[in-house]
């Protein structure tokens, strides 16, 4: 699943008020983000993450843009809160991310490294000498990679961790809340 780009909903509509656009931004972005929650539990959907990934920095980036339109007390801090998380969220994604991009370079590197000493000669005898490899080379890059997966592991596990957190503390139910407050308080001016 990747995230959706922005459509109707999301767009700015110069006729109605700051408040208005901005809760119906906030509730796409949230939306993009929820749609890509299930990557939290299935560490190996790399394309899931990245996009979660995209979605988070898309919320973090509205919620700075529209920050300073939330002043009063409860929605200043529901904002202010919903920056934090999704700043962490975004840092650790994007360390996965970085790890899922690396260890496939680096592997392709220790591959070449190899490569010399696999395969035959020109008379087809099979190809002798320990010299053929750079084998402190090959151990360096195989040491990095298994150190990257590890770091990558406890990257999912920290992803893990702060979800939950963010979840328990209702960190996004809290600013959906507010844009649907804002939906709300729309409905009550009209009439």
């Amino acid at each position: 699943m990747t995230v959706t780009k922005p459509g109707p909903s999301d767009k700015i509509r110069p006729e109605q008020s700051f408040r208005k656009n901005a809760a119906r931004l906030l509730r796409a972005r949230l939306h993009e983000m929820y749609q890509l929650a299930a990557a939290v539990d299935q560490e190996s959907q790399i394309e899931m993450l990245h996009s979660m990934r995209i979605a988070v920095r898309r919320l973090r980036y509205t919620l700075e843009l529209l920050q300073e339109g939330y002043t009063e007390a409860g929605e200043a801090e529901a904002v202010q809160n919903a920056l934090q998380a999704s700043r962490g969220l975004q840092d650790v994604l994007g360390s996965i991310h970085d790890a899922d991009l690396m260890v496939p370079r680096l592997t392709g590197q220790l591959g070449m490294l190899l490569k010399p000493g696999v395969g035959n000669e020109h008379g087809g005898q099979p190809a002798a000498g320990v010299e053929l490899v750079d084998w402190e080379a090959c151990q360096g890059l195989l040491t990095t990679c298994m150190t990257i997966a590890e770091e990558r592991k406890n990257s999912f596990v920290n992803l893990q961790s702060l979800w939950r957190q963010h979840r328990q503390n209702q960190v996004y139910e809290t600013l959906q809340r507010l844009c649907s407050k804002e939906e709300e308080y729309d409905e009550t001016e009209r009439r």
